[in-house]
């Protein structure tokens, strides 16, 4: 105050508040641009599993008594379709709360962790891309698990914030919702709940700042995983585990490996029929590439139905790996290289055998034109429909980020749990497809402009220091 000038210093502004100022105009962005794509796409993209799940919904609005209805796909969507159906009579309206929701969590996850330029970039690059556009309006679980895991990232994260009770509550039940929603979406999206539990965990053992919070996060976590499988039965259905087909495929898979006459000619024939094994053998494409290839032979779709049928094919698969662990191993070897290798852009589908006119469905120019646009960046962009690749550039980046000596925690949890949800589809073996792939895909974006946020402005100092030197000498 001597000179007559007050200096004022310049005070950072938290996460939770820039998020808390920056919540409404995310909200109002996110119901327009969900108004928009969903009047373009009327009643959304679907493929052949949205129409199932079309379907059951319509069964749970008309049948009150749901202990004869079951399905091998995730139950917690049809339910939430089902009430939306219930409130409006359109699906129209869910595919809007969809995209709302999708468009919300990523801006969410963007201005939680970015300020300034960088915030604005990151938020219309993401708005602006045909594959996110694409995929808010498309009925596959993917969507609202990517969405979830997006959001739980950010909740967890402000477990480290000084929050009052009020907001320390609020986020619990944030992350017992989202983790609800991931886990009933995608069941294989357990394993990365457990990433984030096991992250917690290990951040509850090192820190003790809100230890008490964080425990009760931990838990929470798990409670949302434990009723996502729980709910579908409360509310009177049956779950029916598709965890066989995985099984089934590699198994007869192995068997193709094998070859005939090597003793398993018959190793089948008691589940799948008489003489079917033979069919096995005779198979002359790489049996990997599809699970439809034996489609004919092997019934995907009925055995998971039957609990006799499903722990008699896993026993037969355990022997099988315990009889030829080398077929197994070259099996499951080309099922990795094959699933973290370039994916098929498969299922994203227009209108699949004229089923969506049934649907009155908004067969425009507009629609069209989007439907391309979506298509045709998916199939160009390559390096994004190839997890090595993308799993390796995360990677590197977050190499050079601990290698300059920046804060990653944030990007490196991120790859860990793309790594966890990722590591499912490795362990159960689902079809090689980009939809599998899209949440992993988007965390570990995030993770790596995370550590570009980290690594440019490092760059950006060396540099400087450099051009000084250069100048004084």
């Amino acid at each position: 105050m001597g000179s007559g000038t007050v200096e004022l210093e310049e005070v950072k502004e938290t996460q939770p508040a820039r998020l808390k100022r920056a919540l409404p105009q995310i909200l109002l962005a996110a119901l327009l641009a969900g108004g928009v794509l969903t009047f373009i796409t009327y009643p959304g993209i679907w493929y052949s599993d949205s129409y199932q799940r079309a379907k059951t919904a319509v069964q749970l609005l008309s049948q009150p008594d749901h202990s004869s209805m079951g399905s091998y796909l995730s139950l917690l969507p049809e339910l939430v379709i089902d009430l939306c159906l219930e409130f409006t009579g359109s699906y129209a309206f869910y595919t809007w709360m969809q995209a709302a929701f999708f468009e919300a969590a990523g801006l969410v996850c963007i201005f939680w962790f970015f300020s300034g330029k960088a915030a604005w970039l990151l938020s219309a690059l993401f708005v602006g891309c045909p594959l996110f556009l694409g995929y808010a309006v498309y009925w596959e679980t993917g969507t609202v698990t990517a969405a979830c895991l997006l959001l739980l990232v950010v909740a967890t994260d402000a477990a480290w914030q000084q929050l009052r009770a009020g907001g320390q509550i609020l986020r619990l039940a944030g992350v017992g919702l989202c983790s609800f929603l991931a886990a009933g979406y995608r069941p294989n999206a357990a394993t990365a709940i457990a990433g984030f539990a096991v992250w917690e965990a290990a951040a509850l053992w090192r820190c003790k700042a809100q230890r008490r919070w964080r425990a009760a996060g931990i838990g929470v976590l798990l409670l949302g995983v434990l009723l996502a499988f729980r709910v579908p039965q409360m509310a009177g259905m049956q779950p029916v585990s598709n965890g066989v087909v995985g099984p089934m495929w590699e198994t007869a898979c192995m068997l193709h490996r094998i070859g005939e006459g090597n003793g398993y000619d018959t190793y089948l024939d008691d589940l799948i029929g008489a003489g079917n094994t033979k069919k096995i053998f005779a198979e002359t494409e790489e049996p990997e590439a599809s699970m439809y290839l034996f489609s004919d032979t092997l019934d995907y779709w009925s055995v998971p139905w039957s609990k006799n049928s499903s722990d008699q094919f896993l026993s037969k698969y355990v022997t099988l790996i315990r009889e030829q662990p080398g077929a197994f191993f070259h099996v499951k070897g080309e099922m990795a290289r094959r699933t973290l290798g370039e994916l098929p852009f498969k299922e994203y589908e227009y209108d699949r055998d004229g089923g969506m006119a049934e649907y009155h469905f908004s067969d425009t120019p507009q629609r069209h034109l989007f439907f391309d646009c979506v298509t045709r960046f998916a199939d160009a962009w390559r390096w994004g429909r190839t997890p090595w690749k993308v799993l390796g550039t995360a990677l590197v980046l977050l190499g050079i980020a601990f290698f300059l000596r920046r804060p990653a925690a944030s990007a490196a949890r991120l790859l860990f749990i793309a790594v966890c949800y990722e590591g499912a589809f490795l362990l159960t073996t689902q079809s090689h497809e980009f939809r599998y792939w899209f949440p992993a895909l988007l965390l570990l974006l995030v993770s790596m402009a995370l550590s570009l946020a980290e690594i440019l402005p490092a760059v950006r100092d060396v540099l400087r220091r450099r051009i000084r030197r250069k100048v004084r000498a």
